[in-house]
């Protein structure tokens, strides 16, 4: 494969699966350049840490087909969730689209949905 089509390739979405405690496996995707700069103004206004990471588990969490979970009308319901919910997920997500770094994600899939 070309270095061109490398590049190129990065363009989709990458999925992958986080284990949450007492809940099971949530599917995230990937951000792409555009989507992460568009959420940067939402980070911005965030009030604190749990919103941040409210805003994240609601642009990255998907279904099987990679449709998004979560609303904006789910957001004020994300942020008040439990800890370990919030943690797994947020720490998962950030790994995942390559904001944080650490062990891989527990499952991780280039597949489209």
């Amino acid at each position: 494969m070309s270095m061109r089509d490398k590049l190129l390739e990065r363009g989709r979405p990458r999925y992958a699966t986080i284990r949450v405690p007492d809940i099971g496996d949530v599917r995230v995707r990937s951000l792409s350049a555009r989507e992460t700069f568009a959420l940067a103004d939402r980070l911005a206004a965030a009030a604190d840490k749990h919103e941040e990471a409210a805003i994240y588990i609601q642009a990255c969490a998907v279904d099987d087909d990679g449709q998004p979970l979560f609303g904006d009308d789910d957001l004020e319901t994300l942020i008040n969730l439990e800890p370990h919910v919030t943690n797994a997920l947020y720490s998962g997500i950030l790994r995942h689209v390559g904001l944080m770094k650490g062990e891989a994600v527990e499952k991780n899939s280039d597949e489209t949905p």
